[in-house]
Protein backbone atom coordinates (compact mmCIF):
# COMPACT_ATOMS: atom_id res chain seq x y z
CA UNK A 1 0.00 0.00 0.00
CA UNK A 2 1.25 3.47 -0.88
CA UNK A 3 1.14 5.43 2.39
CA UNK A 4 1.68 8.97 1.11
CA UNK A 5 3.24 11.70 3.20
CA UNK A 6 2.07 10.14 6.47
CA UNK A 7 4.05 7.00 5.83
CA UNK A 8 7.10 9.00 4.77
CA UNK A 9 7.05 11.08 7.97
CA UNK A 10 6.67 7.99 10.15
CA UNK A 11 9.64 6.36 8.45
CA UNK A 12 11.80 9.42 9.17
CA UNK A 13 10.97 8.98 12.86
CA UNK A 14 11.96 5.33 12.88
CA UNK A 15 8.61 3.61 12.42
CA UNK A 16 8.56 -0.19 12.26
CA UNK A 17 6.20 -1.92 9.84
CA UNK A 18 4.42 -5.25 10.27
CA UNK A 19 1.47 -7.27 9.03
CA UNK A 20 -1.23 -8.55 11.36
CA UNK A 21 -4.10 -10.94 10.72
CA UNK A 22 -7.63 -10.96 12.12
CA UNK A 23 -8.43 -14.13 14.07
CA UNK A 24 -11.75 -13.28 15.68
CA UNK A 25 -14.27 -10.45 15.93
CA UNK A 26 -16.61 -9.88 18.88
CA UNK A 27 -19.41 -7.32 19.04
CA UNK A 28 -19.09 -5.81 22.54
CA UNK A 29 -21.85 -3.20 22.12
CA UNK A 30 -23.64 -1.88 19.02
CA UNK A 31 -20.79 0.63 18.60
CA UNK A 32 -17.81 -1.28 20.02
CA UNK A 33 -16.02 -4.23 18.40
CA UNK A 34 -13.12 -6.26 19.79
CA UNK A 35 -10.73 -7.89 17.31
CA UNK A 36 -8.25 -10.63 18.17
CA UNK A 37 -5.16 -10.32 15.96
CA UNK A 38 -2.16 -12.48 15.18
CA UNK A 39 0.95 -10.30 15.31
CA UNK A 40 3.84 -12.38 16.61
CA UNK A 41 6.49 -10.45 14.68
CA UNK A 42 5.21 -7.15 16.07
CA UNK A 43 5.20 -8.38 19.66
CA UNK A 44 8.71 -9.81 19.30
CA UNK A 45 10.07 -6.54 17.92
CA UNK A 46 8.31 -4.08 20.22
CA UNK A 47 8.04 -4.62 23.97
CA UNK A 48 4.47 -4.12 25.14
CA UNK A 49 3.69 -1.38 27.67
CA UNK A 50 0.49 0.21 29.06
CA UNK A 51 -1.31 2.45 26.52
CA UNK A 52 0.78 1.02 23.66
CA UNK A 53 -0.82 1.70 20.32
CA UNK A 54 -0.45 0.34 16.81
CA UNK A 55 -1.31 2.24 13.63
CA UNK A 56 -3.34 0.28 11.09
CA UNK A 57 -3.53 1.32 7.44
CA UNK A 58 -6.58 1.54 5.20
CA UNK A 59 -7.40 2.72 1.69
CA UNK A 60 -10.57 4.65 0.88
CA UNK A 61 -12.67 4.39 -2.29
CA UNK A 62 -10.39 6.90 -4.04
CA UNK A 63 -7.26 4.95 -3.19
CA UNK A 64 -6.13 7.47 -0.57
CA UNK A 65 -4.26 5.95 2.41
CA UNK A 66 -5.50 6.49 5.97
CA UNK A 67 -4.03 5.35 9.28
CA UNK A 68 -5.68 5.06 12.66
CA UNK A 69 -4.15 4.13 16.01
CA UNK A 70 -5.57 1.49 18.36
CA UNK A 71 -4.49 0.43 21.84
CA UNK A 72 -2.79 -2.97 22.03
CA UNK A 73 -4.44 -4.99 24.79
CA UNK A 74 -4.13 -8.50 26.21
CA UNK A 75 -0.86 -9.52 24.47
CA UNK A 76 -0.11 -13.22 24.79
CA UNK A 77 2.96 -15.42 24.45
CA UNK A 78 1.42 -17.06 21.38
CA UNK A 79 1.82 -13.78 19.46
CA UNK A 80 -1.77 -12.64 19.64
CA UNK A 81 -3.28 -9.43 20.99
CA UNK A 82 -6.55 -7.53 20.82
CA UNK A 83 -7.73 -4.10 19.82
CA UNK A 84 -11.11 -2.52 20.50
CA UNK A 85 -12.70 -0.35 17.85
CA UNK A 86 -15.21 2.43 18.42
CA UNK A 87 -17.47 2.08 15.38
CA UNK A 88 -18.35 5.36 13.66
CA UNK A 89 -18.39 6.76 10.15
CA UNK A 90 -15.01 6.36 8.51
CA UNK A 91 -13.06 3.94 6.35
CA UNK A 92 -11.07 2.48 9.25
CA UNK A 93 -14.05 1.85 11.50
CA UNK A 94 -16.14 0.42 8.66
CA UNK A 95 -13.35 -1.93 7.60
CA UNK A 96 -12.71 -3.23 11.11
CA UNK A 97 -16.38 -3.49 12.04
CA UNK A 98 -16.87 -5.87 9.13
CA UNK A 99 -13.52 -7.65 9.41
CA UNK A 100 -13.70 -11.41 8.97
CA UNK A 101 -11.10 -13.92 10.21
CA UNK A 102 -8.18 -14.05 7.79
CA UNK A 103 -8.18 -10.37 6.88
CA UNK A 104 -4.60 -9.07 6.81
CA UNK A 105 -3.75 -5.49 7.72
CA UNK A 106 -0.62 -3.41 7.44
CA UNK A 107 0.54 -2.07 10.80
CA UNK A 108 3.07 0.48 12.00
CA UNK A 109 4.49 1.10 15.48
CA UNK A 110 6.05 4.51 16.18
CA UNK A 111 5.89 7.10 18.94
CA UNK A 112 4.26 4.96 21.58
CA UNK A 113 5.51 5.10 25.15
CA UNK A 114 4.43 5.10 28.79
CA UNK A 115 5.91 6.61 31.94
CA UNK A 116 4.18 7.12 35.26
CA UNK A 117 5.32 10.11 37.33
CA UNK A 118 8.23 9.76 39.70
CA UNK A 119 7.18 9.44 43.32
CA UNK A 120 3.94 8.29 44.89
CA UNK A 121 0.62 9.01 43.17
CA UNK A 122 -2.10 9.74 45.72
CA UNK A 123 -4.97 9.68 43.23
CA UNK A 124 -5.24 8.91 39.53
CA UNK A 125 -7.52 11.00 37.30
CA UNK A 126 -8.31 9.46 33.91
CA UNK A 127 -10.21 11.52 31.35
CA UNK A 128 -11.40 10.28 27.97
CA UNK A 129 -14.24 8.77 25.98
CA UNK A 130 -15.08 5.55 24.15
CA UNK A 131 -11.98 5.81 21.96
CA UNK A 132 -9.62 5.84 24.95
CA UNK A 133 -11.34 3.29 27.22
CA UNK A 134 -8.95 0.46 26.19
CA UNK A 135 -5.94 2.62 27.10
CA UNK A 136 -7.57 3.74 30.34
CA UNK A 137 -7.93 0.11 31.39
CA UNK A 138 -4.20 -0.48 30.85
CA UNK A 139 -3.30 2.54 33.01
CA UNK A 140 -5.53 1.22 35.80
CA UNK A 141 -3.81 -2.16 35.52
CA UNK A 142 -0.40 -0.47 35.72
CA UNK A 143 -1.31 1.22 39.03
CA UNK A 144 -3.46 -1.48 40.67
CA UNK A 145 -3.34 -0.05 44.20
CA UNK A 146 -3.84 3.64 43.37
CA UNK A 147 -7.40 4.95 43.87
CA UNK A 148 -8.75 6.50 40.70
CA UNK A 149 -11.54 8.51 39.15
CA UNK A 150 -12.50 8.05 35.50
CA UNK A 151 -14.46 10.66 33.55
CA UNK A 152 -15.86 9.65 30.18
CA UNK A 153 -17.71 11.64 27.55
CA UNK A 154 -20.41 9.44 26.02
CA UNK A 155 -22.30 9.97 22.80
CA UNK A 156 -25.26 7.64 23.30
CA UNK A 157 -26.76 4.88 25.44
CA UNK A 158 -24.57 2.16 23.91
CA UNK A 159 -21.44 3.91 25.18
CA UNK A 160 -22.92 3.93 28.68
CA UNK A 161 -22.66 0.13 28.66
CA UNK A 162 -18.96 -0.20 27.80
CA UNK A 163 -17.22 -1.85 30.75
CA UNK A 164 -14.27 0.01 32.25
CA UNK A 165 -13.25 -1.77 35.46
CA UNK A 166 -14.53 -3.89 38.34
CA UNK A 167 -12.21 -2.29 40.89
CA UNK A 168 -14.06 -0.97 43.95
CA UNK A 169 -11.55 1.86 44.44
CA UNK A 170 -12.29 3.39 41.03
CA UNK A 171 -15.18 5.79 40.44
CA UNK A 172 -16.46 6.03 36.87
CA UNK A 173 -18.46 9.08 35.76
CA UNK A 174 -20.11 9.17 32.34
CA UNK A 175 -21.16 12.55 30.97
CA UNK A 176 -23.13 13.24 27.82
CA UNK A 177 -21.05 14.99 25.18
CA UNK A 178 -23.64 17.71 24.59
CA UNK A 179 -22.12 21.18 24.44
CA UNK A 180 -18.60 19.96 25.09
CA UNK A 181 -18.40 21.76 28.45
CA UNK A 182 -19.62 18.94 30.68
CA UNK A 183 -16.33 17.04 30.84
CA UNK A 184 -13.86 19.86 31.66
CA UNK A 185 -16.32 21.44 34.10
CA UNK A 186 -16.84 18.14 35.94
CA UNK A 187 -13.12 17.43 36.23
CA UNK A 188 -12.17 20.92 37.42
CA UNK A 189 -15.01 20.93 39.97
CA UNK A 190 -13.89 17.58 41.37
CA UNK A 191 -10.28 18.71 41.62
CA UNK A 192 -11.38 21.87 43.46
CA UNK A 193 -13.41 19.74 45.90
CA UNK A 194 -10.40 17.50 46.58
CA UNK A 195 -8.26 20.56 47.24
CA UNK A 196 -10.83 21.95 49.69
CA UNK A 197 -10.73 18.59 51.47
CA UNK A 198 -6.99 18.96 51.99
CA UNK A 199 -5.64 16.99 49.02
CA UNK A 200 -2.91 18.65 46.95
CA UNK A 201 -3.50 18.10 43.19
CA UNK A 202 0.28 18.12 42.77
CA UNK A 203 0.31 14.71 44.48
CA UNK A 204 -2.08 13.25 41.88
CA UNK A 205 -1.61 12.19 38.26
CA UNK A 206 -3.87 13.40 35.47
CA UNK A 207 -3.96 11.23 32.35
CA UNK A 208 -5.99 12.98 29.64
CA UNK A 209 -7.08 11.39 26.35
CA UNK A 210 -10.35 12.98 25.15
CA UNK A 211 -11.03 14.92 21.93
CA UNK A 212 -8.22 17.32 20.96
CA UNK A 213 -9.84 20.65 21.88
CA UNK A 214 -11.07 19.33 25.23
CA UNK A 215 -7.68 17.76 25.94
CA UNK A 216 -5.86 21.00 25.21
CA UNK A 217 -8.23 23.13 27.30
CA UNK A 218 -8.23 20.82 30.30
CA UNK A 219 -4.47 20.26 30.29
CA UNK A 220 -3.81 24.00 30.14
CA UNK A 221 -6.28 24.69 32.95
CA UNK A 222 -4.74 22.06 35.23
CA UNK A 223 -1.23 23.41 34.69
CA UNK A 224 -1.91 27.17 34.58
CA UNK A 225 -4.91 27.65 36.86
CA UNK A 226 -4.82 24.71 39.27
CA UNK A 227 -1.04 24.61 39.50
CA UNK A 228 -0.50 20.93 38.76
CA UNK A 229 3.18 20.35 37.80
CA UNK A 230 3.56 19.56 34.11
CA UNK A 231 5.15 16.19 34.91
CA UNK A 232 1.90 15.24 36.66
CA UNK A 233 -0.23 15.90 33.57
CA UNK A 234 -0.08 13.49 30.63
CA UNK A 235 -2.21 14.76 27.74
CA UNK A 236 -2.63 13.00 24.41
CA UNK A 237 -5.69 13.72 22.29
CA UNK A 238 -7.14 10.48 20.94
CA UNK A 239 -9.12 12.12 18.13
CA UNK A 240 -10.00 15.49 16.62
CA UNK A 241 -13.51 16.78 15.92
CA UNK A 242 -14.16 17.80 12.32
Amino acid sequence: MHRGWQGAVLKVYGAKDFRVRVLESTQVTPTFVRLRLEGAELLRAVEWHPTMWVRLWFTDDRGKPHQRAYTVIDPQADGTFSIEVHVHDGVAARTLAGAAPGLELEATVQGTGFRAPDGEVEHLHLVGDAASIPAIRTVLDALPTTPATVWLEVQDASEQRIHVTSRVDVEVHRLERGTGRHLPDAVTSAVAARREAGHDPADDWFWLAPEAATCRELGKHLRKEVGVPKERVTALAYWRAA
